[in-house]
Order: structure tokens, then C-alpha cells, then sequence
């Protein structure tokens, strides 16, 4: 369903200009009164005649999701905004965001300005593929320098998952930032990551229309709800331990041993839901490569497979390999020669 995308637009802006700008962060900025000419909606006070730099403005922009510093973005980079949005759709075909078309870079309600949850989506998940905007979106609170027209200013993060400067109710101690905002006719729109460090995983949220419904805002609320779903339903499981013994083999040529254990050549863990039962969910099936081995058999040789499936869906796969060597009888491999001769 086509909607509007509100603020989750400067997600897109963002990726633009960090890939128009690279890693020159500490390019100077000078503001035209051009550049501020249209701006409306938040902003962070820039003025005509104000020197500031790239850095400056993505914090600006993808922190406090300042309209006036990501329009300076746009002239900065490509020297006006419709040169900028062009670049922004196109990025957006490039990403495979078919049914998107970006207006402008701050979000501000145009009618033709439209998106799809997928597409945010999609957008969202390649910003998060880019150290840079990952680690501007994840800060609170930015320090603004002093400028040649301007004292320091403190910018806040409007994303109320991240800082509780705005908002204490919606703080998520596991999100790492990306963008939230709205308009009235967009509703209330938040694209979220968030992570649990001890298990590896990490979500992405979005919600788009949200409503504010006495006071509470219900982009937030159901972030936070399906984030705790996911993180409480899914997990990874460990279907096959690495010191699981498979099958025993026989061994020939021998005098020492007459067979060897074999185990998987490594454990196979796949992400399931967090009730899986693995003694009652979850089968294997293995083969070796001959019905025995002749020695010498070296200690994690490769003498056969394992797969693991759950119902009929295969989770993965590996080798199966000895557990240890054993030593070749030179009398009994002679005796095998001779037989072998005999016999032919």
C-alpha cells in the first residue's frame, strides 16, 4: 500500500549524502539565504552567512531530523534540492524501492511524495549497512560547535526509543537508532533497529500511520511491542553439537582399534523459535562413504555427511569426521596383499 513516508524520508537523505561526501565530513559549509528560502517545519536555527560543516548537518539532519539542515544537505552536495532528489530516487530504483518517489529531503507532506512499508524497509536496511549513518543515528544528544554566527547548540534525538529528552515513556534500552517523526497526513512513522548483544540479534522495525490516541503515541508502542515479540520468540539454537556421537565405523588393517566414532566436523546452530524442542523437533540424517574404513585412519578425516532437518525443511549440513587415528598393522595389511593376490 502506497502511503506517505513523513520523516522516514531523511533516512534516504542521509544515505545520499554520506555517499556524496565520503568520508570528507569536515568540508565547510557556507549558507545562502537561497539554501533556507523554502525550509519549514523542525529545524535547528541555521542562518544565512553561517559556515558549518558536512558533520554538522548529517547530525543535524538524522539526529534532531532538521528540515533546514538537510535541505542545506541537498545544495551542499548537488547544488540545488531537485538535483539532490534525483539523485534520491534514483537511489531508490538502484535499491530496488520501486514504488517510492521522493518530493524533498526533509519529509514535508507533498502529495506525490509516496512510499510502502517494504520499501522503508528496504531503504532502512542498507542505511544500516553504513558505519557512518548507524553511528550518527545511535546518538542522544550531539553538541553542535560554535559557528561563526552561532553559540554551541545541543541537538537531541526525536527519536524518543533513543533519548529521553523529548519523551521518557518510549525510551527501549535495546534500539539503536534510525528516524521517527510525522505529519498529519502521514500519521506518526518510526523505522527502528534494534539489538540484544548477548544473543546477536538484531531487528528492524517499522511502522508507518501510526495514531496518538490520548496521548500516546502508537508508533512507539508498537515498536517496542514488536521488537519484544521478536526477541522473545526467536533465537538461535544449537541443532547439532559438534561432540555428538553419530555412528560408529568399523576400521580394517588394524590390530589396535577395529573401529572409530565418528562426530560432525562442526556444530550447526540456525536461527528458530525459542521453543524448539531439539530432542523431539528436530532428526538427522547421515551417510558414510564405505561400509568400512582401512587403516591408517587419520583423526578428523572425512568419512561421511550429516544433514539436520526439522519436519521436511533442511537446516544445514556438514562432514562427518573421525574422533581419532588409528595405526595400520604392516602384518595384517601384508596379509591382505597376499589374499588380494591369491584371489586374482
Amino acid at each position: 500500500e502506497r502511503i506517505y513516508p513523513t520523516s522516514t524520508v531523511k533516512i534516504m537523505t542521509g544515505i545520499v549524502a554520506i555517499e556524496a561526501f565520503g568520508e570528507d565530513l569536515q568540508k565547510q559549509i557556507a549558507i545562502t539565504d537561497e539554501m533556507l528560502s523554502r525550509v519549514s517545519g523542525n529545524n535547528i536555527g541555521l542562518k544565512a552567512g553561517e559556515v558549518v560543516t558536512v558533520e554538522q548537518l548529517l547530525y543535524g539532519t538524522l539526529v534532531n531530523s532538521a528540515n533546514d539542515a538537510a535541505t542545506v544537505l541537498a545544495y551542499a552536495a548537488y547544488g540545488s534540492v531537485e538535483a539532490f532528489v534525483e539523485k534520491m530516487n534514483d537511489k531508490a530504483v538502484r535499491l530496488g524501492a520501486y514504488n517510492t518517489y521522493y518530493a524533498n529531503p526533509t519529509g514535508m507532506h507533498n502529495d506525490a511524495m509516496v512510499t510502502t512499508v517494504a520499501d522503508t524497509a528496504l531503504i532502512a536496511r542498507h542505511a544500516y549497512s553504513l558505519p557512518l549513518f548507524m553511528e550518527i543515528v545511535s546518538t542522544p544528544k550531539y553538541v553542535m560547535e560554535a559557528t561563526n554566527l552561532s553559540d554551541y547548540r545541543n541537538i537531541y534525538n526525536r527519536n524518543c526509543l533513543i533519548s529521553k529528552y523529548y519523551n521518557v515513556s518510549y525510551f527501549y534500552k535495546r534500539a539503536i537508532g534510525m528516524n521517527a517523526g510525522s505529519t498529519p497526513q502521514g500519521g506518526y512513522a518510526i523505522c527502528a533497529v534494534a539489538e540484544e548483544p548477548a544473543t546477536g540479534l538484531t531487528y528492524l522495525a517499522v511502522i508507518m500511520g501510526g495514531e496518538e490516541v490520548d496521548g500516546n503515541l502508537y508508533n512507539y508502542i508498537n515498536a517496542i511491542k514488536l521488537f519484544e515479540w521478536a526477541f522473545t520468540s526467536f533465537t538461535y539454537v544449537e541443532v547439532l553439537r559438534a561432540d555428538k556421537i553419530i555412528c560408529e565405523l568399523p576400521v580394517q588393517l588394524s590390530s589396535t582399534l577395529d573401529y572409530v566414532t565418528l562426530v560432525p566436523e562442526h556444530a550447526i546452530t540456525v536461527y528458530l523459535p525459542a521453543d524448539t524442542m531439539v530432542d523431539t523437533d528436530i532428526r538427522y540424517s547421515y551417510n558414510t562413504y564405505t561400509d568400512a574404513l582401512d587403516a591408517p585412519v587419520q583423526n578428523g578425516q572425512d568419512a561421511g555427511t550429516i544433514t539436520v532437518l526439522m519436519g521436511n525443511r533442511i537446516l544445514g549440513s556438514c562432514a562427518l569426521v573421525t574422533t581419532s587415528s588409528v595405526a595400520r598393522s604392516e602384518f595384517l595389511y601384508f596379509l591382505a596383499r597376499v589374499r588380494s593376490f591369491t584371489k586374482g
